[in-house]
């Protein structure tokens, strides 16, 4: 029987285009199209979730929670908690890293709000100093070389990454 026929329909094969681009207004269940497919995030912060108006939520394609929260991994005074902070206190990897150095260094003024810009030198140091500090150590004497050593990894990293 037809009815029959239709509620035995296939799972869909061709993937969502508006789905990859974060804009399909459907569920995967009602949508004609895949949205089986893992759709890679872009590496910057979503300025919209910012300002607490990203219309795509958990759909966007720029970061929201999972980008480093700068207050913290620079050892300001984040005011919430790594629950209540709308910005991620994980430990850095290389990857974050990298990408909270380039955001200080170089987001737009209404992105960074009041926070200073810092020159990369300094966003690279405070990292450091933070990350000494939240693994319980002091920063040692030949900081200078330890530097110049982790400024090359850094590039390294960027280079291995395509950036």
């Amino acid at each position: 029987d037809l009815a029959d026929l239709m509620m035995d329909k296939k799972p869909p094969t061709r993937v969502c285009n508006l789905f990859i681009q974060g804009k399909c207004p459907r569920d995967a269940k009602d949508c004609m199209f895949s949205h089986d497919v893992k759709v890679p995030k872009v590496w910057e912060l979503c300025k919209f979730y910012v300002y607490d108006r990203c219309a795509k939520r958990d759909k966007c394609l720029y970061l929201h929670k999972e980008f480093p929260c700068k207050y913290f991994h620079l050892g300001l005074n984040c005011l919430d908690t790594a629950e209540t902070c709308k910005f991620s206190h994980k430990p850095l990897d290389p990857k974050t890293r990298n990408l909270l150095i380039k955001h200080v260094e170089s987001a737009p003024k209404d992105l960074l709000g009041d926070f200073p810009r810092l020159s990369r030198k300094e966003t690279i140091t405070a990292i450091m100093k933070t990350e000494a500090m939240h693994n319980g150590c002091e920063m040692p004497e030949n900081f200078e070389e330890i530097y110049e050593e982790f400024c090359h990894a850094v590039m390294m990293d960027n280079k291995m990454m395509g950036g």
